[in-house]
C-alpha cells in the first residue's frame, strides 16, 4: 500500500488527493462512476497490474469511497460500488473530464467523453455559483480565504499567495 504523504496536512485538497491515493485511484473511480463494477472490467479498462489494482481497491475501500459486495460465492467474487462519499468524488472526476475536453479542444481534438444531462442528453457545463444568490460567478472573481480553523501553515500560504495575486490573475486572462 502506498504511504499517505498527506497525513497531518490540514488542507481540503490534500484530503481529496489522499482519499484517491494516486492516479490509479482516479482512473478506478472514473470507471466505477461510469458503471464498471468487477475486477476484470477495471483491469481491462486501465491495463493496471493485478497487484496495483488490488492495492488501490483496498485503499479506496479503506478511505470510504467504495464498498465491496459479493456477487458469487464459489469461488468468492466481488464487485465494487461507489459509496455516497465516492459519488461526491465524481464531481472532481467530472471537472477533470470537462477540463480535459477543453485541453483537447485547444488542440482541435474531438472529445472522447462528454458529460450530459441524463434525460435530454444535452451537454452540461460546470459553473461557480454564489451560495447565497445562486448567481454564476466569474472565475476571475473567486478568492480563497482562510476558514475558521485554518492553521498557521494555511494562513502563511495565503499570505504568500497575496504577494503574487495581481500577477497570477493576469495569467488567467
Amino acid at each position: 500500500m502506498k504511504s499517505n504523504d498527506f497525513d497531518g496536512m490540514n488542507c481540503p485538497i490534500a484530503k481529496v488527493m489522499s482519499a484517491l491515493n494516486d492516479r490509479w485511484g482516479v482512473l478506478i473511480m472514473r470507471d466505477l462512476l461510469l458503471g464498471l463494477r468487477r475486477y476484470d472490467e477495471l483491469k481491462n479498462s486501465t491495463n493496471i497490474t493485478n497487484a496495483t489494482l488490488s492495492d488501490r481497491l483496498k485503499v479506496l475501500e479503506k478511505n470510504g469511497l467504495i464498498e465491496k459486495k459479493i456477487y458469487q460465492f464459489k469461488p468468492e467474487r466481488y464487485e465494487y460500488v461507489p459509496t455516497p462519499k465516492g459519488q461526491k468524488i465524481g464531481l472532481v472526476i467530472l471537472m477533470m473530464l470537462q477540463l480535459g475536453n477543453i485541453f483537447d479542444q485547444e488542440e482541435q481534438i474531438p472529445p472522447q467523453l462528454i458529460a450530459v444531462e441524463k434525460n435530454s442528453h444535452i451537454p452540461i457545463s460546470f459553473a461557480i455559483i454564489n451560495s447565497k444568490t445562486q448567481a454564476i460567478v466569474n472565475p476571475h472573481q473567486v478568492a480563497i480565504i482562510a476558514g475558521p480553523v485554518a492553521d498557521e501553515k494555511t494562513r502563511w500560504r495565503l499570505e504568500q499567495a497575496q504577494k503574487y495575486q495581481s500577477v497570477s490573475r493576469n495569467n488567467y486572462d
